[in-house]
């Protein structure tokens, strides 16, 4: 879907995709940065916006309970819009924890959004927010036979709460927060 260059339906570098209920598809492309909808039927709906991030390769995005949340790696910050790309809040800070580097981000059936990162000294975490952005729970992410969650990267939340990191070479599984 889609092809190279700048402007609706052209992406230069996508890095991050996300599907919603309705199956659209909401892509985030690092060299343009912006994100784009496409329909359930691989249309380009025209909704194009840009956002203030960071240079960064590693920025995610991720939707959930009629809300888009970007991740920008960089500056450490998480961005709310609403599905056609008003901004929702100012950004909130993903450091109030122990993080040095967040990686991925993802959402749950009760709009609790999840951070996962680096904290130090050489372990990981995700932090769990509520849909204002305030910190309500760190998970601390522990080594599973010798494997080390000192960089763990993207993660997903299923539809039961489960929490699953991927991290060089694994997946690890965690239970519901």
């Amino acid at each position: 879907i889609g092809s190279s260059g700048t402007g609706i339906g052209h992406f230069k570098f996508p890095t991050s995709v996300t599907v919603d209920s309705n199956n659209n598809i909401y892509a985030y492309d690092y060299f343009n940065k912006n994100i784009q909808v496409i329909n359930s039927s691989g249309v380009f709906t025209g909704t194009q916006w840009q956002v203030t991030a960071s240079t960064s390769l590693t920025n995610q995005i991720a939707v959930g309970n009629n809300f888009l949340y970007f991740l920008d790696t960089t500056n450490q910050t998480v961005q709310k819009f609403d599905l056609i790309g008003t901004p929702q809040l100012p950004p909130w800070s993903t450091n109030i924890g122990s993080f040095t580097t967040p990686a991925g981000i993802s959402t749950d059936a009760l709009g609790f959004v999840y951070v996962s990162g680096n904290s130090a000294p050489n372990s990981g975490e995700v932090e769990v927010f509520d849909p204002t952005g305030a910190l309500v729970n760190t998970i601390p992410l522990f080594p599973v036979f010798g494997k080390s969650t000192q960089t763990p990267g993207v993660l997903s939340v299923d539809l039961s709460g489960e929490i699953y990191v991927m991290e060089s070479g694994f997946v690890q599984k965690y239970g519901s927060c």
